[in-house]
């Protein structure tokens, strides 16, 4: 499977952060049991209007943002299966201070749910 799009992820419920992304994956509906895997790439976006935003003393905008999610497929019926998951996303922020040689900030972030496939 192949596709775009979009999500808020909520650790700062003041300013979410809103990746947008491409993405890929494996899911096969002709097993009863089959593995599922997913990996997103795109950008995020942290603050709705662009303007950098204070955390731990420094300012942050978007940058890079990746998500790989892997699990079993399960079939329900002929139309729909569950996919219980466990992943990672990788968040990257770009500081904006006075100085050009500061550290990329980023977060990692270790997600797991369930999918519902429908097809």
């Amino acid at each position: 499977m192949i596709g775009i799009g979009a999500n808020v992820e909520l650790f700062n419920l003041k300013f979410p952060y809103i990746p947008v992304y491409a993405q890929a994956g494996y899911f096969n509906s002709f097993d009863k049991i089959t593995p599922y895997v997913l990996a997103k790439v795109g950008y995020g976006i942290y603050n709705g209007n662009g303007a950098a935003i204070k955390e731990d003393s420094i300012y942050l905008k978007g940058g890079v943002f990746m998500d790989v999610r892997a699990g079993i497929g399960i079939q329900l019926n002929k139309s729909k299966s569950i996919a219980p998951f466990v992943g990672i996303s990788y968040m990257m922020f770009q500081p904006i201070n006075e100085t050009k040689d500061a550290m990329d900030y980023y977060k990692a972030i270790i997600n797991a749910g369930i999918v519902i496939v429908i097809f």
